[in-house]
């Protein structure tokens, strides 16, 4: 009994640890001095080969290009690609960003002929989402937003959401926010641990569904659905209405 409660516990640990591991490596804001570099996080093993991939349960294999902006860190691309063989990706960020970007990919394509598979479906194209985003190709594009909205005000992403509408066009391109969605009410001290402001004290503007189906309504969009993945973000599906 006591060693199924080990291996339980051990399942448990894996999975929070791999939750942490995604979303740590996903803030580009946080100081260098402070940031967990992806390897550091990536060798993190408690004797389990099974890998959760957080971006799962969401059908991207009907997107032919996802627009990956304004959060140019390389591992949850390389877990979003892992998902769909037929889709590429645009990394579009500042020039900053995109140089560090590069490095990362150019790295992982030395590394394996695993990565060279993957690392020859990413572009890059430089840009600041608060000015324009890309242009739109076809129907089936996909204009995502990784942890980015939790870093913005309510102006900046009507802004952004603004941008959106031009950049597709008369295409009916579809836009996904993939963030966090805060409790309505903090029941238990349990639910506040899922807050992640406060597992690394960081001034973020965390929504509920309310605040978010608030903001979309003011922009040119409406919600279409929520999904859940196997993190404890959500994606918020958008189309232009």
């Amino acid at each position: 009994m006591r060693t199924l409660q080990n291996k339980r516990w051990m399942i448990k640990c894996s999975t929070i640890l791999k939750h942490c591991r995604a979303y740590l490596i996903s803030l580009p804001l946080m100081p260098s001095s402070v940031r967990i570099k992806l390897t550091q996080v990536a060798d993190i093993n408690l004797g389990f080969s099974n890998k959760v991939n957080p971006f799962e349960w969401f059908n991207w294999s009907v997107f032919d290009l996802v627009f990956d902006l304004g959060n140019a860190s390389g591992l949850h691309i390389a877990d979003i690609l892992s998902i769909s063989e037929q889709m590429n990706i645009c990394i579009y960020d500042n020039s900053e960003a995109i140089q560090s970007s590069k490095i990362f990919w150019r790295n992982e394509n030395a590394n394996s002929i695993k990565n060279n598979a993957i690392t020859f479906r990413v572009s890059f194209e430089e840009g600041e989402i608060l000015s324009s985003l890309p242009t739109a190709s076809s129907h089936e594009n996909l204009y995502c937003f990784v942890n980015v909205f939790s870093e913005l005000n309510d102006s900046d992403c009507l802004s952004i959401l603004k941008n959106a509408k031009q950049a597709i066009g008369l295409f009916t391109a579809t836009l996904a926010i993939i963030d966090f969605i805060r409790s309505e009410s903090i029941i238990n001290p349990h639910e506040a641990i899922k807050d992640k402001q406060l597992l690394l004290d960081k001034d973020t503007k965390q929504r509920t569904l309310t605040q978010w189906k608030t903001l979309v309504n003011k922009s040119d969009f409406t919600l279409s659905e929520v999904v859940e993945l196997r993190s404890s973000n959500k994606v918020l599906v958008l189309k232009l209405i």
